[in-house]
């Protein structure tokens, strides 16, 4: 045998006995198939269990006896969550790794993540088409509340109608007197006795005094009122009007002036366009002038200044009313002996009643009197009895 085999197999006997005793030195194995750290680990702990370095937790032996175990060493401070220490070189198998596993886990998760879009999309489409749906629910809403206010609201013709007969109704039981004296009762009822007699409806014959349809006044609603100018224009002026020194001499240039020009219309003339002009001009300045006192006047002079001048008013538009010649010469109207000739006559002239004047009130609430009666006599008459 030669010195280099010698050799080798002294080093092969030596390294045999080194493992044998290595191996010899180890501590030996729990039964139940954990493990225990080394020995020669570092001690994380080297100062001993304190109250901030609690002592290692141990981790029980798991069922598998192929998984391994053994002692927890962790630290709070530097390895809060306890972690187990495995020993792979306990298991005898080698665990399997699928070559294919990571491809079909991908296919997989593009499978689910085009469904989920799928899903998405088709549930948009879906709140669009609720969307849509409310909108046509909300339109044919509003087209049903715009028809049914609609068939509820009450039209113009409607509203007048019940204007009309709420007036009438208002005319027939005691009105104020200011409505009867600013003719508005006696128009009303005139309107509503002329529509039934013109059907042919007839009432008790009420007599009226001529006396007192000479006081009553009569326009043909486009002009103004002939009420001053039916004694021959002779004006009456309140005593707050007569001071000539607060209106100068206007009171007496219109007093000068009406009576020329009623002269004129009854004679069937044109009124003198300069006397017409003078009359507007000193009206103008007494309208000025009475708004100037109407601190210093009491409040019922002042009150029947601005109704007198008003009244002046009426009666210069009624003089320049190609029909104030018919209205001044109304002889045949005040001739009427009954309500019905009056409203017969005031029918075919196209006459309405006018405001009263100063004086003839009494004349207005008794002619108020005498319709009201006329309409109740025709009322009863002329509706069917049970």
């Amino acid at each position: 045998m030669s010195f280099s085999v010698r050799w080798f197999g002294a080093a092969a006997v030596a390294g045999l006995i080194l493992l044998v005793s290595e191996v010899s030195a180890q501590p030996a194995q729990p039964a139940d198939g954990g493990f225990r750290v080394p020995m020669n680990l570092p001690n994380p702990n080297p100062m001993g269990p304190t109250r901030n370095n609690p002592p290692p937790a141990v981790v029980p032996p798991p069922s598998n006896p192929y998984q391994g175990g053994g002692t927890l060493i962790t630290n709070p401070v530097v390895q809060p969550t306890p972690q187990p220490i495995y020993n792979p070189y306990l298991n005898p198998y080698i665990p399997y790794v699928d070559p294919y596993g990571g491809a079909l886990r991908g296919v997989a998760a593009v499978t689910t993540a085009n469904a989920d879009y799928q899903l998405i999309i088709q549930n948009a489409r879906l709140v669009n088409q609720q969307v849509y749906s409310a909108q046509i629910d909300n339109r044919r809403r509003l087209f049903d509340e715009i028809r049914y206010e609609r068939m509820n609201t009450p039209t113009a013709q409607e509203i007048y109608e019940g204007e009309q007969a709420l007036a009438l109704r208002r005319a027939r039981y005691n009105p104020p007197s200011v409505e009867v004296w600013s003719a508005v009762s006696l128009n009303n009822l005139y309107q509503h006795l002329a529509k039934q007699q013109g059907a042919g409806l007839k009432g008790t014959r009420i007599d009226l005094e001529n006396e007192m349809l000479k006081k009553i006044n009569f326009t043909t609603g486009a002009g103004g009122s002939i009420g001053l100018l039916k004694e021959g224009g002779q004006l009456i002026w309140p005593f707050a009007l007569r001071e000539a020194g607060d209106f100068a001499d206007a009171p007496k240039k219109i007093t000068d002036l009406v009576p020329e020009v009623v002269k004129e219309i009854k004679a069937g003339k044109e009124p003198s366009a300069g006397s017409l002009k003078d009359i507007r001009l000193n009206l103008t300045r007494m309208h000025e002038k009475l708004g100037e006192k109407i601190n210093e006047l009491p409040p019922t002079d002042y009150i029947e200044s601005k109704r007198y001048l008003n009244m002046l008013e009426e009666a210069y538009r009624a003089m320049g009313d190609p029909n104030s010649s018919a209205l001044l010469n109304q002889v045949d109207i005040q001739q009427s002996k009954n309500v019905a000739e009056l409203i017969k006559g005031m029918t075919e002239k196209g006459l309405k009643f006018a405001p009263s004047v100063p004086g003839t009130e009494g004349a207005y609430n008794a002619l108020h009197k005498a319709l009201v009666a006329y309409d109740e006599t025709m009322t009863s008459l002329n509706t069917p009895r049970p």
